[in-house]
């Protein structure tokens, strides 16, 4: 099968997971937990064949803008999964599934400006490595961040039917800085691999990338030591998430927007 048709699959497998569980938000299909982590380990599985076969090619390795996308969609769904083993995060299925099947799909269709490399050193695949696991922790804590955020606004105007179905407070907030933390790690790590193995930094869109994910990790940092040192909590940490998440979004998607199509088109 063709990456486009096992892109299909994983969508539609996704989507059926989607539904599972906002039926079961509603106080139905409570035991069908392992049917919805069975669909969802489907789609991870399916979704890992379509990056597979958009990334490596005849030409080369492919890391066009769409195909980095689905791919740190794809870590991130794996990183729930393997979470909500653990911890009750189901909810977050709600928020990270859909936004999932647009980056896959997203990935199929459009123009590709981008040329594909027939070899990648070692310092830049590393480089790689680190920053599709930040982007995809950081894109999971800014998915909390939300759910964090909604029920603390639901807590302060009293709207329990809003919140009823959330873990407990401080469970969430500790979920956040969990992430946060993991992910300041990988991004202090692609952000140093970057200055080692990056050819030349000054290239028309990557200062502007170099810039702006420094002025995340700095918004991360002192998020994370505030928390530690002042108890930052509940709905400022959550707003804070989501600025240094936003920052993140412009940084690298932005930056490969420029190069792949506005200078490269």
């Amino acid at each position: 099968m063709t990456p486009a048709t096992f892109g299909i699959i994983s969508g539609f497998l996704y989507l059926t997971a989607s539904l599972i569980r906002l039926i079961q938000l509603r106080g139905r299909l409570a035991t069908w937990r392992p049917v919805l982590l069975g669909l969802i380990v489907g789609g991870i599985l399916t979704h890992a064949l379509s990056v597979h076969g958009e990334m490596f090619t005849a030409a080369g390795i492919n890391l066009r803008l769409q195909v980095m996308g689905s791919l740190i969609a794809l870590v991130m769904t794996l990183i729930i999964l393997i979470n909500s083993l653990r911890q009750p995060i189901d909810n977050l299925f709600l928020i990270v599934l859909p936004l999932t099947i647009v980056a896959i799909w997203s990935s199929h269709f459009g123009h590709n400006f981008y040329v594909a490399r027939p070899d990648l050193p070692g310092g830049i695949l590393s480089h790689i490595i680190f920053s599709v696991l930040a982007y995809s922790m950081m894109t999971v804590a800014a998915c909390q961040a939300m759910l964090l955020f909604i029920q603390d606004k639901g807590l302060r105007h009293f709207s329990m039917s809003l919140v009823k179905s959330f873990p407990p407070l401080m469970a969430m907030e500790s979920l956040l800085f969990q992430l946060l933390t993991f992910g300041l790690v990988l991004l202090t790590l692609s952000i140093l691999t970057g200055f080692l193995f990056l050819e030349d930094i000054s290239i028309k869109g990557l200062v502007h990338h170099a810039v702006i994910t420094i002025l995340a990790w700095v918004t991360f940092a002192v998020l994370v030591w505030g928390r530690y040192q002042f108890g930052w909590r509940g709905g400022k940490a959550a707003k804070w998430t989501l600025f240094g998440f936003a920052l993140l979004l412009v940084g690298y998607f932005g930056s490969k927007l420029v190069i792949e199509v506005i200078l490269q088109g």
